[in-house]
């Protein structure tokens, strides 16, 4: 975890160490939710490339709402790297 987000509310060292600590402790459950993220984001890249897509009038809405889950599922599973 080395992503700084998880700890610039910290104000001092000890509490750092505390919240890397407790990051720590909840790897294994980061891990399992890093999985259910790759699931995820390959059920909407594969829902964004169905060919009967294109035949909705909305297709442009629906395209970029896929985008923009796709965009937020990233967004989080970098928060786990």
């Amino acid at each position: 975890m080395s992503n700084t987000r998880w700890t610039k509310h910290c104000k001092t060292e000890e509490e750092r160490a505390e919240a890397k600590a407790n990051l720590l402790a909840a790897k294994p459950a980061f891990d399992i939710l890093k999985r259910l993220l790759d699931e995820e984001i390959r059920t909407v890249t594969k829902e964004s490339k169905a060919k009967d897509n294109y035949a909705k009038a909305g297709w442009a809405y629906l395209q970029a709402d896929l985008l923009g889950s796709l965009r937020s599922l990233e967004k989080i599973k970098e928060l786990l790297d």
